[in-house]
């Protein structure tokens, strides 16, 4: 049988200089995969529309909606960090 894993991704990251609330709207439930590359600024979420955005090299750049459960209150706040951090 197949196993999946899901990672828990801090869009803010935790401790200095960032410091980031550990708290589950600063988090995206994530494959691995795309928890690295979010990590690294391969992709990441536009707060207003939540289209996931590759900038470097996908194509096409803009990716389809991140899929956010009703319950799962994201922080807009922190998606935009996410953003201007890796200047995307």
């Amino acid at each position: 049988a197949k196993r999946h894993t899901i990672d828990y991704a801090h869009i803010r990251p935790l401790g200095t200089p960032h410091n980031g609330p550990d708290h589950v709207s600063n988090m995206l439930s994530l494959c691995p995969n795309h928890h690295r590359q979010f990590d690294r600024g391969a992709i990441c979420v536009d707060p207003n529309t939540w289209e996931i955005l590759a900038p470097h090299g996908s194509t096409p750049k803009v990716q389809p909606k991140l899929h956010v459960h009703p319950n799962h209150k994201v922080s807009k706040t922190e998606l935009g960090y996410h953003k201007k951090l890796w200047k995307l």
